[in-house]
């Protein structure tokens, strides 16, 4: 047993010592280390606010298949914990890093922390810190960026990656993600004032996972061929006088996502490129008598594959252009009817189970 890790100096550079079987049960704060410190099949149990608790050195802390019991807070050093398990002592939230941080299959439970502080209970970072978390379990625990619950600002070169997913919290988590080309995970519902445009990614592809959250915005923004995949979320659109959706070239793919509009089109889709929706609902009451009035426009060569879902309006998809297919399996539309303007001879309808 140990009693006590305060205001320890562990290892010097370049030394590296592993701890094993220990159970460290009184107050461990105001560490350092320079050196790598290994953790293995340890626990941590003290009654006061924090588990362990790292605030000098620059070295490297592992902890392998242990329990901690309390407030995790590491400052300079890198942190690595794998197979671990982190629950509440009923004092503050359960994870903070404010350096490099890995978390690989360990389970966060949030059932005895602390709710009337301002600190998120579960895994939140500072500023500077890049925390990768790989096949963890959260139990009633969130993530949050910054120091207050209500997302204070910060830098958000600092954030945490989900399963190769990048989270994004609110409206300049989100645009920093997409400037970064990152895979994206909304963590809550998000609103964006003005547009959201998606072009910003530097020619990569957009891909968004709502994580059954809603993203309001004037409008989802992408063009110069950057793909866009966009999944699990209703995306609302707050501009009544514009598109909810406009993609200029560049695949676009949609799964599990509603989109509702009243202007002239909740999906436009210019320029050329595929496009797959998959279980979408997607629906529309144009206020105008356009030309292009429809729930879905698609721009010369689209190629668009419906996969299952509803699809409603006066007139749901309106191709115009040369050499498109629209192909449509197992889904519900309300119509399926292009206005004068469309070529016929080059548009194909494939429908299936319709």
């Amino acid at each position: 047993n140990v009693g006590s890790l305060d205001g320890t100096n562990f290892v010097p550079a370049g030394v590296t010592v592993t701890l094993r079987d220990a159970k460290v049960t009184g107050i461990s704060r105001n560490n350092s280390a320079y050196g790598t410190l290994v953790f293995d099949n340890c626990s941590f149990s003290n009654n006061s606010a924090y588990s362990i608790n790292f605030i000098g050195g620059n070295g490297h802390v592992v902890f392998n298949n242990c329990d901690l019991v309390g407030w995790c807070s590491f400052g300079s050093v890198t942190v690595e914990m794998n197979n671990c398990s982190v629950a509440g002592n009923g004092k503050y939230a359960l994870v903070r890093s404010y350096n490099t941080f890995a978390m690989n299959n360990c389970t966060i439970n949030c059932t005895n922390t602390n709710t009337s502080d301002n600190y998120h209970d579960g895994v939140s970072i500072g500023g500077g810190a890049v925390m990768t978390m790989t096949g963890c379990t959260m139990n009633n625990a969130g993530y949050e960026y910054g120091e207050a619950a209500d997302h204070k600002t910060m830098d958000y070169s600092s954030y945490i990656l989900v399963n190769g997913k990048r989270l994004a919290c609110n409206q300049d988590s989100l645009v920093a993600a997409m400037k970064n080309g990152d895979a994206i995970l909304m963590e809550d519902n998000i609103t964006v004032n003005g547009y959201l445009r998606v072009a910003e990614a530097k020619n990569k592809v957009v891909d968004i996972d709502g994580n059954n959250h809603t993203l309001t915005t004037g409008l989802v923004y992408g063009k110069d061929a950057v793909g866009i995949t966009m999944s699990n979320m209703t995306l609302v659109g707050s501009d009544p006088n514009y598109y909810t959706f406009y993609a200029n070239s560049g695949k676009v793919v949609m799964t599990n996502v509603t989109v509702s509009s009243n202007y002239n089109q909740a999906v436009c889709l210019g320029g050329g490129g595929e496009v797959v929706l998959t279980n979408c609902n997607i629906s529309g009451t144009p206020n105008s008598d356009k030309y292009s009035a429809a729930t879905i426009w698609c721009g010369d060569g689209r190629n668009v594959t419906i996969n299952g879902g509803t699809y409603e309006g006066a007139n749901v998809i309106n191709v115009r252009g040369t050499s498109q297919t629209v192909v449509v399996k197992d889904a519900t539309l309300t119509s399926l009817y292009p206005d004068n303007d469309v070529y016929y001879g080059a548009c194909i309808y494939v429908v299936q189970n319709w």
